[in-house]
């Protein structure tokens, strides 16, 4: 499916990872087709997300240029699983994540959320320039 999506979604600044990042998601193909500034993951379980997807999404051979990686939650065993290639990419692990385009569409921001409060402070903020 993603293989047959991906030519008609053509190049973005930001992208969800497709479900969850299991680890048959995010083909080479997809990803080198929409070359993502931002990657924004929604996980949940140990298996989210899947190495292969991880390896697939943060490769300079699949495609150049600078990448932030942000996920509401990086389950405690995915970490040490994974580790440098986690703590190397990862622009942040837990909150959640707000995405906020600016009215003209040039600009950006990611925040992200204090998830454990229900005051939902901001603890994060990245800006960028759309492409």
């Amino acid at each position: 499916m993603e293989s047959h999506a991906a030519p008609v979604i053509g190049r973005v600044d930001v992208a969800t990872l497709n479900h969850h990042g299991n680890r048959d998601s995010q083909n080479e193909y997809f990803v080198r087709t929409l070359q993502p500034r931002v990657w924004i993951g929604q996980s949940w379980t140990v298996r989210h997300p899947g190495e292969e997807v991880l390896r697939r999404i943060t490769s300079r051979f699949v495609y150049s240029g600078e990448r932030d990686l942000f996920t509401n939650f990086l389950h405690p065993a995915n970490r040490t699983f994974l580790g440098s290639l986690a703590e190397e990419h990862y622009t942040s692990t837990s909150g959640h994540i707000v995405l906020r385009v600016q009215a003209k569409g040039d600009q950006y921001d990611i925040f992200i959320l204090d998830d454990k409060t229900t005051e939902r402070s901001v603890i994060g903020r990245f800006s960028y320039l759309s492409r």
